[in-house]
């Protein structure tokens, strides 16, 4: 046997065995990489209420993990932002949330509610909701009309005067 024999040899053994690695190694990492990936899904909706003739943004957070890994929830706030046509924007509230859960399950999701006081603001309101994971971060946003709070009525009729 010469070395030749020896080369053909090791080359048809090792190159199918190095070609069925190599179709493991990208399969695990396109499905590492793919389905093993955080994914978050988040909503959040408002609505403004009047009680006590105040304004109140009632907002509606949910956040869904559709992903196959469990999520460990580093920080999530809630941010309300008054817009206008300056740029000049004004900020009624930046707050932390779902203070109660630290990560979330594949396949689970939470749902909450925040109330956000608006007694001196009115016209259109932003509000933001972020989460920040170890490796990302996520958004919603959704945008309310808050209205004027109307001025208290006094009780005398303003035709009967002295």
């Amino acid at each position: 046997m010469d070395a030749k024999d020896i080369v053909d040899m090791v080359s048809s053994v090792f190159t199918p065995l190095a070609t069925v690695i190599a179709g493991f190694w990208a399969y695990y990492r396109f499905f590492k990489g793919r389905l093993y990936k955080p994914r978050l899904v988040l909503a959040i909706s408002a609505q403004c209420l009047r009680a006590d003739s105040a304004n109140y943004l009632v907002c509606t957070i949910e956040m869904k993990n559709v992903g196959f890994v469990k999520i460990d929830i580093k920080k999530a706030h809630l941010r309300a932002v008054v817009l206008s046509s300056t740029p000049q924007r004004t900020v009624l509230t930046t707050r932390k949330i779902l203070l109660a859960h630290e990560w979330l399950e594949p396949g689970g999701a939470v749902n909450e509610q925040e109330a956000i006081p608006c007694t001196s603001h009115s016209g259109i309101v932003k509000i933001e909701f972020s989460v920040v994971t170890e490796k990302s971060t996520f958004r919603a946003t959704s945008i309310v009309a808050v209205p004027p709070v109307p001025s208290p009525v006094s009780d005398q009729d303003p035709a009967i005067s002295d």
